[in-house]
């Protein structure tokens, strides 16, 4: 299983016109093969700030995503509008469990 979580720095001024795309791209992750989960949440107390977080099945199911040229155009839409900055990162999870 692949966790994929970070932050999206964006200009707030926009973050109204970016919630309507990110809520369209969110709705199709959410149909590709190998995508268990897919959130995307503004924070709290920075209206610039959004946070990221998928599961993934497995690295191939990820990659055929990100090869997809779907997530082109996605790339190409968010520079215009608002996307300044990206820390997202994966993480290969070897078991899961309760916290306690």
């Amino acid at each position: 299983m692949l966790v994929i979580a970070g932050s999206i720095r964006i200009d707030a001024t926009m973050r109204d016109e970016l919630t309507l795309t990110a809520i369209e791209v969110v709705q199709k992750l959410r149909k590709q093969v190998g995508c268990s989960y897919v959130g995307l949440s503004a924070d709290l107390e920075d209206p610039g700030l959004l946070h990221l977080f998928q599961i993934w099945d497995s690295q191939a199911a990820l990659v055929a995503n990100l090869g997809s040229p779907r997530i082109d155009a996605i790339r190409d839409r968010a520079g215009k509008l608002g996307v300044r900055e990206m820390a997202i990162l994966k993480y290969d999870v070897a078991s899961v469990g309760p916290i306690a």
